[in-house]
């Protein structure tokens, strides 16, 4: 099958006649989102004490934890799942149907509708529900991306926070329109992973190597969407972990990709 793994915004190269844009250096956006996610905590909460029990929230047990989960967890809750084959360049995953909080932003760039969507998301969690009810962060972060057709096209870029055990059947209802708590049924996906920062750049370049491994291997998957896995808040400096899921054809969510929970589950 042919595929095409890019944005709008990188197929959309400058010509000879236009001035390449020179990308920030890494650490300078590392540090805006820091700063981002800093002032969002005050936002909530106020003062340095927000900042503090934002940073505990999202690095909690980050030693360890539930030796059942995954190292990459850092001690956090996350989703099951089950390792069906684990290959030198990707490993495939099976992963039962879960409940999750999702928003969708559209746009250009990853990088610009991630910090959005986060704080959508982050806002839910921090009460911003009908129940004012705080929820424990979880990983990963998750996001599906489908990319626009054509030059200068939009992309849809939906970001999921997995909703911990207690709200796995009735999770309260979002007070913003915006955000949805969801649905995502059993799914095997292909996974690659990396260290280091993730960002729009290494999704795409991490992605593309996944897509034609796949392809080379004869392994039937959707080429019209990928996901997006984070599993780091912007404060941890090492042993950080990111993955790119390709979804296998034949799963489960092939036919429905969410299913809305329109009354918080009920």
């Amino acid at each position: 099958a042919t595929f095409h793994f890019r944005f709008c915004a990188v197929a959309n190269q400058p010509t000879q006649a236009s001035k390449p844009v020179t990308p920030a250096p890494a650490s300078m956006v590392h540090q805006k989102t820091v700063l981002v996610l800093v002032a969002l905590a005050c936002a909530l909460g106020g003062g340095v004490n927000a900042v503090a029990d934002f940073n505990r929230n999202i690095n909690a047990n980050s030693d360890g934890g539930d030796m059942a989960s995954p190292w990459f967890y850092h001690g956090l809750e996350g989703p099951n799942f089950t390792t069906v084959s684990d290959a030198a360049k990707y490993s495939i995953r099976s992963y039962p149907k879960s409940f999750w909080t999702a928003t969708t932003v559209t746009g250009k760039s990853m990088d610009d509708a991630g910090s959005e969507a986060f704080m959508r998301l982050f806002r839910y969690i921090s009460g911003n529900n009908e129940s004012k009810q705080k929820i424990e962060m979880t990983v990963p972060v998750l996001a599906s991306v489908i990319p626009g057709q054509g030059p200068f096209c939009e992309e849809n870029f939906t970001y999921h926070f997995y909703l911990p055990a207690e709200f796995q059947t009735n999770p309260p209802k979002p007070d913003d329109p915006r955000v949805t708590n969801v649905v995502l049924d059993a799914m095997d996906v292909a996974v690659v992973s990396f260290p280091g920062w993730m960002n729009e750049k290494e999704a795409i370049s991490h992605g593309r190597d996944l897509f034609e491994d796949l392809k080379e291997d004869n392994v039937a998957f959707n080429p019209d969407m990928f996901y997006t896995a984070g599993y780091d808040s912007p404060f941890r400096l090492t042993d950080r972990h990111n993955e790119v899921w390709a979804k296998i054809q034949g799963s489960a969510s092939d036919a429905t990709t969410f299913q809305i929970l329109s009354d918080g589950g009920d």
